[in-house]
């Protein structure tokens, strides 16, 4: 199955925290850089957020576009994941032949 597109703060957060790490090499936690990340992602106005946007409706269709192909090849999603091609219907009884020899439904 396809990743889901991920939201503009992720794609702000991923280059950001590289930029972070590598300005400040000694500074590895995680929530030190979230706190800083968030706090610039916070300040910026929408027109220095709209290469974000551009990146995530960019992930957007591809993902719709993947999730379509596999529609079209005949495989099913659920909350699971890809499932089969089979298709067979959710309730489908399927015959368990226990230890003592007989079929359970």
């Amino acid at each position: 199955m396809p990743k889901k597109a991920p939201n503009t703060f992720m794609f702000f957060c991923t280059e950001q925290s590289k930029i972070i790490r590598d300005n400040d090499p000694n500074m590895q936690g995680c929530k030190e850089i979230s706190k800083i990340v968030s706090e610039k992602w916070a300040l910026l106005t929408d027109e220095e957020k709209a290469p974000y946007v551009k990146k995530r409706d960019e992930a957007m269709e591809r993902h719709d576009a993947e999730m379509k192909q596999l529609k079209e090849l005949g495989y099913f999603v659920n909350s699971g994941g890809v499932k089969s091609t089979d298709l067979t219907p959710k309730k489908k009884k399927f015959k368990v032949i226990g230890s003592d020899g007989k079929s359970h439904i």
